[in-house]
């Protein structure tokens, strides 16, 4: 049974990334200003798109395998470190605002 349910949990995962509309504006608004005008585009964007692919995978994946090793960490002292975490953010929000 744990197979198919991370199968289902990876085909949800890719169905949201593909189908969320900030990743077409990120390479709309991001991605044309690395383009040469003077080439064939679709190679380059090709390129570009698979380039930026193969870094979010990796980057996931080792947020992922992090997670996986603080695990019993977290099991452990989840309350107190979202605690801190909130008391982190809480102090970063209040900082905000007198930083101009």
């Amino acid at each position: 049974a744990p197979p198919r349910k991370n199968r289902a949990l990876f085909r949800q995962g890719v169905l949201a990334a593909i189908s969320n509309p900030k990743v077409l504006l990120f390479y709309g608004a991001f991605l044309p200003q690395f383009i040469d005008a003077q080439r064939s585009l679709l190679p380059q964007f090709a390129v570009m798109a698979a380039s930026f692919a193969v870094v979010e995978f990796v980057v996931e994946y080792l947020l992922a395998r992090l997670a996986h090793r603080i695990r019993p960490w977290l099991e452990r002292s989840g309350r107190r470190f979202n605690k801190v975490c909130g008391g982190l953010f809480a102090l970063m929000g209040a900082a905000l605002p007198l930083s101009r």
